[in-house]
């Protein structure tokens, strides 16, 4: 029988140890997510190259047996200031953690770490087919495009289970996923970059964690080596009296972006890095006006700062 693809369904949730089953439930760990793209099986292929007296291929070996998962999600606060927004586990298994600033009860803060990553389960069903992934670590971008819906990107790397045929939960609850705000005027109150406010058309970042599936004797899993954070941003050029970008770019100046999107509590998302240096500027035109494209270097001032999102 067909598998429809819109029958999918993705649950996720923290584990104790890395590596064992958190077993999440429908109930209780349902991910609202879109453009979802599991892979049946991800591995390097070894070719045996044995030399035989006529043409053709060789057997292959499969090595490096794991699996992974591509996905997005609308970005949107947790639905009361300073609480926990529902994709926590997620952002968490991106080699964030969760804090309160402060002691401020009305925000919920996501730094990123370098040490003691979290790992997630996640299942993954498909129209009466589940797969299972364990220890699963990942890389999270974020895409603010003016007139659309803020979506967080996902990639997930997993230890390999086989897959089964299970039928898909009847129980699936989102409630706890608040409906996100469109990105403009109304609903976006803040952009600034290197001190500067400005008529922003996109914003785009990417943790770029250097997410890996390490297969050794006696070892081995996914994890997380390092992170090179990057970004771009589009907005209106402005004058040199305003803000020189040839010179800024030139001497490799470092300013800080804050960008603030939701204006009713507990659906308020604020992003900010605080060392910013720009690249790669381009000049564009729409609806014929002048808009300046920058790419982004993000870098940390102390250490696992460099990108700060919180939720008020």
């Amino acid at each position: 029988m067909a598998k429809l693809m819109r029958k999918m369904l993705l649950l996720a949730r923290i584990e104790s140890v890395a590596g064992t089953d958190s077993v999440p439930t429908a109930a209780a760990h349902a991910m609202l997510v879109r453009s979802t793209q599991p892979e049946l099986i991800t591995a390097e292929y070894v070719d045996r190259a044995n030399i035989k007296p006529y043409f053709g291929n060789n057997s292959q070996l499969a090595a490096g047996i794991h699996r992974e998962i591509t996905f997005e999600m609308e970005i949107a606060g947790a639905g009361t200031a300073g609480g926990t927004p529902a994709f926590d586990c997620l952002l968490r298994a991106c080699a964030f953690a969760a804090s309160t600033p402060g002691g401020s009860p009305g925000e919920k803060q996501y730094r990123p770490v370098s040490d003691n990553i979290e790992t997630v389960t996640l299942y993954a069903y498909l129209d009466g087919i589940r797969w299972k992934m364990l220890g699963c670590v990942g890389n999270v971008s974020m895409a603010f495009n003016a007139k659309g819906i803020p979506v967080f990107s996902f990639r997930f790397v997993g230890e390999y289970q086989a897959g089964a045929d299970v039928a898909l939960p009847s129980d699936a609850d989102y409630s706890d996923f608040v409906a996100p705000v469109t990105v403009g005027k109304v609903w976006t109150p803040t952009f600034s970059i290197h001190g500067n406010t400005a008529c922003m058309s996109s914003l785009s970042l990417d943790m770029a964690n250097n997410a890996i599936y390490r297969d050794l004797v006696g070892c081995g899993g996914p994890l997380i080596t390092d992170r090179k954070p990057t970004g771009t941003a589009v907005f209106e050029l402005p004058s040199i009296a305003t803000y020189a970008w040839d010179e800024a770019i030139k001497n490799s100046t470092v300013g800080a972006l804050n960008f603030v999107h939701g204006r009713t509590a507990g659906n308020i998302v604020q992003i900010q890095c605080p060392a910013v240096t720009c690249n790669n500027a381009s000049i564009t035109d729409q609806d014929g006006i002048a808009m300046l494209s920058l790419g982004l270097s993000i870098q940390p001032l102390t250490g696992n700062d460099e990108i700060v999102i919180t939720f008020s």
